[in-house]
């Protein structure tokens, strides 16, 4: 059975970014507090909110751009540490 961590990975890896965002963004551990607010908000702008953080000052591109480069150096960390296992 895979993780959660597995899961988001693979859902990455994949190309479904929705769902691995949506993983991800309830990760408790081995993310920064800010990158977890910044997941967070980024999966609410995919759930549909973001007229709502782009009318309190949100730049939602520059979120979705920086959660995406949160999840690809997590992504880039996770297989070098499975990579160096096998």
């Amino acid at each position: 059975m895979d993780t959660k961590t597995e899961k988001a990975v693979n859902f990455w890896i994949e190309g479904r970014k929705k769902e691995s965002l949506k993983l991800f963004s309830k990760f408790k551990i081995g993310i920064s507090k800010f990158d977890k607010q910044t997941l967070e908000v980024a999966n609410e702008i995919n759930t549909g909110k973001d007229l709502f953080y782009t009318q309190i000052g949100y730049d939602v591109d520059k979120i979705m751009r920086d959660a995406y480069f949160i999840i690809e150096e997590y992504v880039a960390k996770y297989k070098s540490v499975k990579l160096n296992k096998c």
